[in-house]
């Protein structure tokens, strides 16, 4: 059975609910009128022919899907298999352009374009205006050529940076995740990639084909990435052999390759491209090998790992503290005291500066949350940032912020906690050249100290007693 476009959107809409939802909540999921989704809804349960499945709705509770949850999983991935943009819903369109430029960076005709979605060529260069904007956010540009058609100009890195932005803005990698998460249980993690959109967009074969190489490999450094950094390496590595694949031309950037250190992530890097031309018996350019230890370099882990950039260990170490400085000159101090936040800004910031170096983008899932919830610290943090781009010589994203937001907010909760465990040291300053230099000295300790010590002043004599009674004495 053939789906309309919106049909997808609403049966996937549907299939995500455990119960009825209301017309009104659906079409604001899908993104389009109540009056639109009402009238696909006529059309449901015709659309549902070969399936085991029913649309129901009742007033004053909702639509939904009745049926076993095996027939639904198999809705669920017929649906997901092809190509669920409306073409005509103007955001979906230019979504989809951007997507068939990407693919397709050589040159193609308005009249391409426009028999694809079914609008005119007219329609189609307007959309380009738009499209246009978002490209070149990544250094890309689109060029027109009378008579010949549209294609984009731009270097590697900007071209693939634009395709990961435009899967993590548009495309779900739950099936990159659930695989990730199956890899640890020792199961083959590409099954469900073929049928999935993110295997649509990347060519579901290779990616399920490099997911079986990297974690067959059982490489600590592979197997301790985030999620996030897993699926961006999936991505990253699927991106290339598909161009490889297509004998597309890797253009081979000198910069990246003069940063390339022969360590135990060059290494790893060089026994990936290995299993990968094994797999698909290819040759893979060397700059590749390049692009995936520098993907490895600025990837985190779940642990903490000392593999790194050893000689640049004390320039990041100086950064922290002025990093802390920046954002807090007040509780700096203690702040420095904090093992556990200095150690995680120190793992955090080593691949933070080669992602920033290289222009690597790196999702935050959680950003929106941050800045709603943390305002005051994500602000002083946009400060802190600041330092960063001093070092590298490039901006740095809100995503980066966020996540500098989560290790300092982490930190100053701690210190908040501490902060009434804190036992007061008792002080007696006493100065032979009478009381008065006594209270010049004990003013400036307290402006370092603050509410850590108690300052007791005295002149040229003391007694016993109160040496006995003074835990420091000055």
């Amino acid at each position: 059975m053939e789906f309309t476009p919106r049909m997808k959107q609403i049966f996937q809409a549907l299939l995500k609910e455990e119960h009825a939802i209301s017309v009104k909540n659906l079409a604001a999921e899908v993104g389009v009128s109540k009056r639109t989704v009402q009238r696909e809804l006529e059309y449901a349960n015709q659309s549902l022919k070969g399936y085991k499945l029913k649309f129901l709705s009742k007033t004053g509770v909702g639509v939904w899907l009745e049926g076993d949850a095996a027939e639904k999983e198999r809705l669920y991935a017929d649906i997901s298999s092809g190509d669920s943009y409306d073409a005509f819903n103007r955001t979906e369109r230019r979504k989809r352009l951007i997507l068939e430029i990407l693919k397709e960076k050589g040159l193609k005709k308005l009249f391409y374009y426009s028999s694809q979605f079914g609008v005119s060529e007219a329609t189609v260069s307007s959309d380009l205006e738009a499209v246009e904007e978002w490209l070149g956010r990544f250094g890309l540009k689109v060029t027109r050529k009378p008579g010949s058609g549209v294609s984009v100009e731009g270097d590697e890195e900007g071209y693939r940076r634009a395709i990961r932005a435009f899967i993590n803005e548009n495309v779900d990698t739950q099936r990159i995740r659930e695989a990730y998460e199956q890899a640890d249980d020792g199961k083959r993690p590409g099954k469900s990639i073929k049928k999935s959109s993110i295997g649509q967009i990347l060519n579901g074969d290779i990616t399920e084909r490099v997911m079986d190489c990297i974690t067959g490999m059982k490489n600590t450094r592979v197997m301790t990435l985030t999620e996030n950094s897993y699926v961006g390496l999936v991505i990253h590595i699927s991106i290339a052999i598909n161009r490889i694949l297509k004998n597309e031309v890797i253009e081979a950037e000198g910069r990246w390759m003069d940063l390339v250190k022969e360590d135990d992530d060059y290494e790893l890097a060089k026994a990936i491209v290995h299993e990968l031309e094994e797999e698909f018996e290819i040759e893979i350019p060397k700059v590749e090998v390049s692009y995936i230890y520098l993907h490895i370099k600025g990837s985190k882990h779940e642990k903490i790992l000392t593999a790194g950039f050893p000689d640049s260990r004390r320039e990041i170490q100086k950064l922290v503290n002025e990093m802390i400085d920046a954002f807090d000159k007040e509780k700096a101090y203690r702040f420095k005291q904090d093992d556990e936040f200095i150690q995680g800004l120190l793992a955090h910031l080593q691949p933070t500066v080669i992602r920033l170096m290289h222009g690597m983008y790196i999702q935050n899932p959680v950003l929106e949350d941050i800045k709603g919830l943390y305002p005051d610290i994500y602000k002083r943090c946009g400060q802190v940032a600041k330092l960063l781009e001093q070092l590298v010589g490039k901006p740095v994203p809100e995503e980066e912020i966020g996540f500098l937001t989560v290790h300092f907010g982490a930190a100053l909760v701690r210190l908040e906690e501490q902060q009434e465990q804190i036992r007061r040291v008792l002080v007696g300053v006493v100065c032979s050249s009478g009381i008065g230099i006594s209270r010049l000295m004990s003013s400036k300790l307290k402006r370092v100290f603050k509410d850590r010590i108690q300052i007791t002043t005295y002149g040229k004599t003391i007694s016993r007693h109160t040496l006995r009674h003074s835990r420091i004495f000055l």
